[in-house]
């Protein structure tokens, strides 16, 4: 009985962990990322798309800039359908500087989204 009971906490807890771990936001990886557009605006660059899995929705960005390239990490997490996988980032120029390149990362991989 006692092992039972034991085996049952230790599923339970399993069980706890990856339902957590799914609904905490994470990098989300290049190809599921589709971006529709990239406006150069006068003070600011504005970056649109949404994500090609639809369980995912967007939590967030990080951003940081390095002679003239900016490099965006977008984070998601899993969505019950109350979360949008649609997303716009502004990144002002006054912050970043005035951009010749902006790259998608998912933390080993990058690649150039603007200019084409």
């Amino acid at each position: 009985m006692k092992k039972v009971i034991i085996f049952g906490i230790i599923i339970l807890v399993i069980i706890c962990g990856v339902l957590i771990n799914m609904f905490l936001p994470k990098i989300v990886s290049l190809d599921r990322i589709a971006i529709s557009d990239i406006l150069n605006e006068e003070k600011d660059m504005i970056v649109k798309g949404t994500f090609t899995d639809s369980a995912i929705g967007f939590s967030g960005y990080n951003a940081s800039s390095s002679e003239g390239k900016v490099f965006l990490e977008i984070s998601g997490k899993f969505s019950l359908g109350k979360m949008d996988g649609n997303f716009s980032i502004t990144l002002n120029k006054e912050k970043y500087g005035e951009p010749k390149e902006i790259y998608l990362k998912d933390g080993k991989n990058s690649v150039k989204i603007w200019p084409k």
